[in-house]
């Protein structure tokens, strides 16, 4: 006898699930009802054998088992929207919803373009900002969870998988207090930065894994407050 496949919803209801990892959260997402989220889920476990999820007073965990079936169960439920939106857009070429993310130094900046130029220059499509670090944004775009992302390139890119359209180019600058030695020159080398200790962004920020990234290419070890 044939074994029944999950639906549609059960499986988008535990991928909702996993990335938000709190049922109120998950469930606004979808845009159901907290009991339809935990029937859904339940019916899943049910058919799998086995539980998913670890509910937990605060958020929800993710069983080894469900980490093994999280991975086919993302690539089902992008494969049905993906064919959805097909249907739905009846071929046009630019349609729908783009899922674009930006990095925090960019955002506060690009983001407003995005959101009123885009619908503006292609009323059929319709933006879906997200903002996060680098590393999280390459990871969704792997993922097929982002369409586009605009961060900075100084990174390592899957040039097989992501095409890289640059947009622009920006000075790396060093701001300094009033008197301070430096005001007024118009540039500094990278190696005498190690006299001096660095402010920077939190950890995980591009700008502070480029600025450290350029301090090493020159052999410069500067202190970072």
């Amino acid at each position: 006898m044939a074994t029944s496949l999950p639906s549609f919803s059960q499986l988008r209801a535990f991928v909702a699930l996993c990335d938000h990892q709190h049922f109120g959260e998950a469930a606004t997402t979808l845009g159901v009802s907290q009991p339809s989220l935990s029937q859904a889920i339940t019916a899943l476990e049910r058919r799998v054998g086995g539980e998913l999820v670890e509910r937990t007073t605060r958020r929800v965990l993710v069983t080894p088992l469900g980490e093994t079936l999280l991975p086919y169960a993302r690539e089902a439920v992008l494969a049905a929207e993906s064919f959805s939106e097909a249907v739905t857009t009846q071929g046009a070429v630019l349609s729908g919803t783009m899922r674009l993310g930006m990095i925090p130094t960019l955002a506060p900046y690009l983001a407003p373009v995005a959101i009123d130029g885009l619908p503006r220059e292609i009323p059929q499509l319709q933006p879906e900002l997200r903002e996060m670090v680098t590393g999280d944004l390459l990871d969704m775009l792997g993922q097929g969870r982002l369409d586009a992302a605009i961060l900075a390139i100084d990174v390592d890119i899957d040039a097989h998988r992501t095409s890289v359209i640059p947009m622009y180019d920006e000075p790396l600058v060093i701001l300094v207090p009033p008197n301070h030695s430096w005001d007024g020159r118009k540039d500094v080398s990278p190696v005498e930065l190690d006299d001096q200790q660095l402010l920077l962004l939190d950890e995980g920020n591009c700008l502070r894994d480029e600025t450290l990234a350029l301090c090493q290419r020159y052999g410069s070890n500067p202190p970072v407050a």
